[in-house]
Protein backbone atom coordinates (compact mmCIF):
# COMPACT_ATOMS: atom_id res chain seq x y z
CA UNK A 1 0.00 0.00 0.00
CA UNK A 2 2.73 2.58 0.90
CA UNK A 3 6.63 2.40 0.95
CA UNK A 4 8.63 5.36 2.65
CA UNK A 5 12.48 5.63 2.51
CA UNK A 6 14.57 7.95 3.97
CA UNK A 7 18.38 8.63 4.44
CA UNK A 8 19.83 11.11 6.13
CA UNK A 9 23.18 12.55 5.27
CA UNK A 10 26.10 14.08 7.54
CA UNK A 11 26.66 17.92 6.41
CA UNK A 12 30.39 17.30 7.42
CA UNK A 13 31.31 14.68 4.79
CA UNK A 14 28.32 14.20 2.69
CA UNK A 15 28.23 10.25 3.80
CA UNK A 16 24.88 8.53 4.02
CA UNK A 17 24.72 8.23 8.30
CA UNK A 18 21.05 7.18 9.25
CA UNK A 19 18.73 5.18 6.90
CA UNK A 20 15.15 4.56 7.88
CA UNK A 21 12.34 2.26 5.59
CA UNK A 22 9.07 2.04 6.39
CA UNK A 23 6.07 -0.42 4.47
CA UNK A 24 2.46 -0.36 4.99
CA UNK A 25 0.62 -3.83 4.17
CA UNK A 26 -2.82 -4.59 4.10
CA UNK A 27 -3.06 -8.55 4.47
CA UNK A 28 -6.63 -10.33 4.35
CA UNK A 29 -6.96 -12.64 7.01
CA UNK A 30 -8.83 -15.90 7.42
CA UNK A 31 -11.05 -14.50 10.23
CA UNK A 32 -15.11 -13.72 8.50
CA UNK A 33 -16.65 -10.54 9.34
CA UNK A 34 -20.02 -9.26 7.95
CA UNK A 35 -18.50 -8.57 4.43
CA UNK A 36 -16.36 -11.55 4.34
CA UNK A 37 -12.74 -11.69 4.47
CA UNK A 38 -11.02 -9.08 7.11
CA UNK A 39 -8.23 -7.23 6.68
CA UNK A 40 -4.92 -6.85 9.26
CA UNK A 41 -3.03 -3.93 8.50
CA UNK A 42 1.12 -3.88 8.98
CA UNK A 43 3.79 -1.44 9.21
CA UNK A 44 7.14 -2.51 9.38
CA UNK A 45 9.95 0.12 9.89
CA UNK A 46 13.43 -0.36 9.83
CA UNK A 47 15.77 2.22 11.03
CA UNK A 48 19.76 1.87 10.29
CA UNK A 49 22.64 3.98 11.45
CA UNK A 50 25.78 3.42 9.38
CA UNK A 51 29.05 4.19 10.19
CA UNK A 52 33.05 3.82 10.76
CA UNK A 53 33.79 4.87 6.85
CA UNK A 54 37.01 3.37 5.82
CA UNK A 55 38.81 3.93 2.40
CA UNK A 56 38.33 0.52 0.33
CA UNK A 57 40.20 1.09 -3.16
CA UNK A 58 39.20 4.71 -3.29
CA UNK A 59 35.66 4.06 -2.25
CA UNK A 60 34.47 5.24 1.56
CA UNK A 61 32.79 2.15 2.43
CA UNK A 62 30.77 1.68 6.01
CA UNK A 63 32.41 -1.10 8.12
CA UNK A 64 30.15 -0.75 11.14
CA UNK A 65 26.20 -0.64 11.65
CA UNK A 66 22.92 -0.90 13.57
CA UNK A 67 19.57 -1.63 12.76
CA UNK A 68 16.14 -1.70 14.58
CA UNK A 69 12.97 -3.66 12.96
CA UNK A 70 9.93 -3.06 14.33
CA UNK A 71 6.63 -4.55 13.26
CA UNK A 72 3.22 -2.81 14.20
CA UNK A 73 -0.08 -4.70 13.34
CA UNK A 74 -3.14 -1.76 13.79
CA UNK A 75 -6.73 -2.88 14.72
CA UNK A 76 -8.72 -4.66 17.61
CA UNK A 77 -5.39 -7.17 18.04
CA UNK A 78 -2.13 -4.29 17.90
CA UNK A 79 0.92 -5.48 18.91
CA UNK A 80 4.72 -4.12 18.12
CA UNK A 81 7.25 -6.40 18.67
CA UNK A 82 11.01 -5.08 17.83
CA UNK A 83 14.08 -6.84 16.77
CA UNK A 84 17.85 -5.02 17.31
CA UNK A 85 21.13 -6.27 15.28
CA UNK A 86 24.45 -4.96 15.31
CA UNK A 87 27.17 -5.19 12.59
CA UNK A 88 30.53 -5.09 12.28
CA UNK A 89 33.03 -5.68 8.93
CA UNK A 90 36.20 -7.24 10.21
CA UNK A 91 39.66 -6.90 8.01
CA UNK A 92 42.18 -9.24 8.38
Amino acid sequence: MRHVLYGYFSQKSGLLIYLEDSHLTRVQTQEENEGGCASAYWETTIGSCIGDYRDVDGVLIAHQGRSIATVFRFGELSMQPQQESNGRILEH
